[in-house]
C-alpha cells in the first residue's frame, strides 16, 4: 500500500447524494506537520499549568500553618492563572483579530 504523502487526501471516498441530479464533489483535506507543532505546544502548556495547580493541594495544610493564611489565600492563589486567562482573554482576542493581519 503507499504511504500518503503530507498534502495527500485523508478520505478516498466521495460524498453521495441519493438524489439523482446532485453531482458527487470531491473534498481535499490537508495534514500540515505544523499541526503537530501546534498540538505538542498546547499540551505542553496544559501539562504546566496542571504541574503549577497541583502543586497546592498537598502542601495546602503547612502552607496554612507556615504563612498564616486561610482556605481563601491558598484558593485564591491557585486560580490567579484562570483568572489572569479570562481577564486578558477578551482584549487579547480583540487585538489579534484587528491588529493581527499580515
Amino acid at each position: 500500500m503507499k504511504k500518503p504523502s503530507e498534502k495527500s487526501t485523508l478520505l478516498e471516498n466521495q460524498f453521495e447524494c441519493s438524489s439523482t441530479n446532485a453531482s458527487t464533489a470531491r473534498v481535499e483535506f490537508k495534514v500540515y506537520k505544523r499541526r503537530w507543532y501546534v498540538l505538542f505546544v498546547f499540551t505542553a502548556e496544559a501539562f504546566i499549568y496542571n504541574l503549577a495547580w497541583n502543586t497546592w493541594g498537598p502542601i495546602q495544610e503547612p502552607s496554612k500553618v507556615a504563612f498564616g493564611w486561610t482556605d481563601f489565600n491558598v484558593l485564591l492563589l491557585t486560580s490567579w492563572a484562570a483568572i489572569a486567562l479570562l481577564v486578558a482573554s477578551v482584549p487579547l482576542t480583540w487585538l489579534m483579530d484587528s491588529k493581527g493581519s499580515y
